[in-house]
């Protein structure tokens, strides 16, 4: 068997495709840089790299895994924290060619390779005066976001970036390229494709509408512990109010002083109306953020850069999300306390958090709560794309950093127990969105933590996807994103 993997491999590299293999190159950097990821914790050591500079390139590695029934790994920006895009076995590395960004002015859209990331994509349009709904950390790959989703402080113009996309390129199970959209032959795929994540192959390209987008008043805002309440308070107060054009992002994260807060705020419109809509946090005169995270009127792109001293590739991390609709101070004044004794500012009698705090790293964790208005998120229904989390609400992130990798399941302990004890407060206070009208029962699927089910994920969605999965992979080939059963015949 070995040896037919190598004259394999051999025929294949004759053709010009790039193969990296562990026997070969795992000393080398080109093989490294194609296994590394944003989070340690993700990363796999695979027998087989493919750096494919095309479809073609890449239904000939799909069709050499298949014949030898090895597990498949897509790897685009590589921010998966739970493995979702890195394998022991082979590995498809779209991000070292197939990262490509081109904007067509006459149609106003923007067409992305599969392994490019947002940064590229904002540089691009920047260019012309554009924006598409994107991540809000550049370094997040394009297509890792839009197939889970794709939420952007734009979100609350334009929706998610699902709702964005006009057509994309797929590579499926037995090697056929198929370009997809709302009405050709794929169109039940384009559907699964919008939030049905890689369950039925590599997308390698992606085309988006794009918006016009001048300057936004956004940056970074400090504020001591002390304020909590008032912060929450006026919180609340904002997001009563919040227009359209209006995003924030909350962090409860660690800086040389301890614990403490901080709110990205952001405004698609003049710095006159964005101070009067976020007035009340300017009136507790809160602290600046690092340098380069200044607050003021900036370019569009500028707004995802504001994460980049918070999101540095390296060390171990998880993700855990849920999503909550009651804002209460205690639960926050809790999720303080709570982080508070994970980075080991507050002592704690959990052994499993005081070895977590003891970790050089664990300074770096991060809890986040995301709020995008959801007016143009709800104009469709959960089954209106293969997207089951469109209920309004707030969603909540916890990310735990860490280096010793013998913490890694009490790290991931860790972050599940808080969103637990989220979701069991919000149905103390009457009762959660989740899983009511088609909506998934987990949190956003691009934040999976890995212990969630696939049929809690895509709620009322999973029997068509079943059905989808058992049109265009029935072998299952690609399960590593909440892999989904095919249908029986």
């Amino acid at each position: 068997m070995t040896e037919d993997k190598e004259r394999y491999i051999a025929e294949l590299r004759s053709q010009g495709l790039v193969v990296l293999t562990k026997a070969e190159h795992s000393a080398n950097e080109e093989y490294k840089e194609a296994i590394a990821h944003w989070s340690d914790t993700a990363r796999r050591e695979a027998q087989y790299v493919f750096c494919p500079r095309d479809a073609n390139e890449v239904s000939k590695a799909i069709a050499f895994a298949t014949k030898f029934s090895l597990e498949i790994a897509i790897k685009g920006g590589g921010h998966s924290c739970s493995g979702a895009s890195a394998s022991n076995d082979v590995l498809i590395d779209l991000g070292k060619h197939i990262n490509t960004v081109a904007y067509n002015e006459k149609e106003q859209l923007v067409t992305v390779g599969g392994g490019a990331v947002w940064q590229q994509v904002d540089e691009e349009l920047s260019k012309h005066g554009r924006a598409t709904v994107g991540g809000t950390v550049q370094s997040t790959g394009v297509g890792g976001l839009t197939v889970g989703g794709g939420y952007g402080f734009l979100s609350g113009q334009y929706g998610l970036a699902i709702d964005n996309l006009v057509r994309a390129q797929v590579v499926l199970a037995d090697g056929t390229i198929a370009n997809a959209d709302d009405k050709g032959v794929y169109m039940d795929l384009f559907w699964g494709i919008r939030g049905g994540g890689s369950n039925f192959g590599p997308v390698t390209s992606f085309t988006f509408k794009t918006h016009p987008v001048g300057q936004v008043w956004t940056g970074l805002m400090t504020f001591p512990p002390i304020l909590l309440e008032p912060f929450f308070n006026a919180a609340q107060s904002w997001f009563r109010q919040a227009k359209d054009n209006e995003a924030a992002n909350i962090f409860i994260g660690c800086s040389p002083l301890g614990p403490g807060l901080v709110l990205l705020p952001f405004y698609n419109g003049s710095e006159e109306d964005a101070k009067k809509s976020f007035g009340e946090f300017l009136a507790m005169n809160p602290g600046n953020g690092p340098p380069g995270t200044e607050i003021g009127m900036h370019p569009y792109m500028y707004a995802n850069t504001l994460q980049n001293l918070m999101t540095t590739a390296g060390d171990h991390k998880a993700f855990k999300a849920t999503k909550f609709n009651h804002w209460d101070i205690p639960r926050f004044e809790k999720l303080f306390k709570d982080f508070s004794q994970l980075v080991g500012a507050e002592p704690s009698d959990e052994q499993d958090v005081k070895d977590l705090a003891a970790d050089p790293a664990i300074t770096g964790s991060s809890v986040v709560i995301e709020f995008y208005p959801h007016n143009h998120i709800g104009k469709l229904k959960s089954g209106d794309t293969a997207f089951a989390n469109r209920a309004a609400g707030f969603g909540m992130l916890f990310v735990p950093r860490w280096k010793n990798p013998d913490l890694n399941e009490k790290a991931l302990q860790w972050a599940r127990a808080r969103a637990a004890e989220v979701d069991q407060r919000e149905e103390k206070l009457g009762g959660s969105v989740k899983g009511k009208g088609g909506e998934g029962t987990e949190g956003y699927s691009n934040y999976g933590s890995g212990n969630e089910r696939s049929q809690d994920v895509f709620g009322g969605n999973y029997a068509r996807l079943q059905g989808l999965k058992a049109k265009y992979d029935p072998g299952k080939v690609f399960n590593k994103w909440f892999p989904i059963e095919p249908t029986k015949a």
